[in-house]
């Protein structure tokens, strides 16, 4: 997904969405591989100020993106004041390329604690 190209169509799927079932959605964080000129978690930061949905963070997944080159962790920071949802666990690197992957196969790692005692 283009961050900046399909903002509009996440952010009004979004506010269909929680329109028919009358709650907030709650949107989880992913791992990203490719580049983007916008950072995902300003794109969140934008749909969230947008359409009221809640972000699901997930601690590893934070990690893993920042460790394929595509976004600091910390860059969140600034969404956790309202973030009620979290979530942690394993990822191990890819078997092609030089990429980690999100897994819940493999135990918690290291730099995912630390990143979690950081959130705390």
């Amino acid at each position: 997904m283009n961050y900046e190209r399909h903002f509009d169509w996440v952010s009004n799927k979004i506010a269909l969405w929680q329109s028919m079932l009358g709650v907030s959605l709650l949107l989880e964080n992913y791992p990203s591989v490719i580049p983007q000129e916008r950072s995902q978690s300003s794109f969140y930061h934008r749909l969230i100020n947008k359409t009221d949905c809640q972000l699901l963070f997930d601690i590893s997944n934070a990690v893993v993106a920042e460790k394929n080159g595509n976004e600091l962790k910390e860059n969140w920071f600034s969404l956790f004041s309202n973030t009620q949802h979290y979530h942690i666990a394993g990822f191990e690197p890819c078997t092609i390329g030089n990429l980690f992957r999100d897994t819940h196969n493999t135990c918690i790692n290291l730099e995912s604690k630390k990143f979690l005692e950081k959130i705390i």
